[in-house]
């Protein structure tokens, strides 16, 4: 029976790996316009879903835990893929909004996985020090659309907490 477990455990996280890889492959190559923006972090954050309720629907926004640890991990590459399109795309929905802000809050509770084990950098430091991070917070401000229905300041709860969180990480990187 051990023996057993023992290959499901490989073979889990053997699946978890290629996942990764699969998705930091796609996120990078999101500056190329031939990807989904809105299907790619649907899809990462549904896989990503714990089971809480915390997942993607329009209602689990105002739930959504942000301290949460994906399991699937995103490369570098991967955030300066997803940041770069978020700068370039001619509109952004807010759906996009949201999903981008939920996606980066996740981020920001992992480690970096391409680097050496001895040096302790969250994701969080690169998604503040990627040079698209701020054109992407400007274009937010700016563009995002005023909306009767809610979605805007359904977007700024997002952003708002992955703001949030973001501070928090970066003052305990800075200790």
């Amino acid at each position: 029976m051990a023996g057993e477990d023992q290959r499901n455990v490989r073979s889990l996280m053997s699946s978890i790996e290629t996942l990764s890889s699969c998705f930091s492959s796609l996120f990078a190559r999101l500056p190329s316009g031939r990807i989904n923006l809105e299907v790619l972090l649907q899809t990462w954050l549904l896989l990503n879903d714990d089971g809480t309720g915390c997942g993607t629907d329009g209602g689990a926004a105002a739930n959504f835990d942000t301290t949460r640890a994906p399991s699937i991990a995103l490369d570098h590459a991967a955030i300066t893929g997803l940041l770069s399109v978020l700068v370039t795309l001619p509109t952004v929905s807010p759906r996009v909004w949201v999903l981008t802000f939920q996606t980066l809050a996740l981020l920001t509770n992992m480690r970096h996985a391409d680097e050496l084990p001895a040096v302790d950098r969250w994701m969080s430091t690169t998604i503040v020090t990627d040079n698209n991070m701020s054109a992407v917070l400007r274009r937010f401000l700016s563009d995002a659309p005023v909306s009767t229905s809610g979605h805007k300041l359904h977007v700024c709860t997002c952003r708002t907490a992955l703001t949030i969180t973001l501070c928090f990480k970066l003052q305990r990187c800075a200790c």
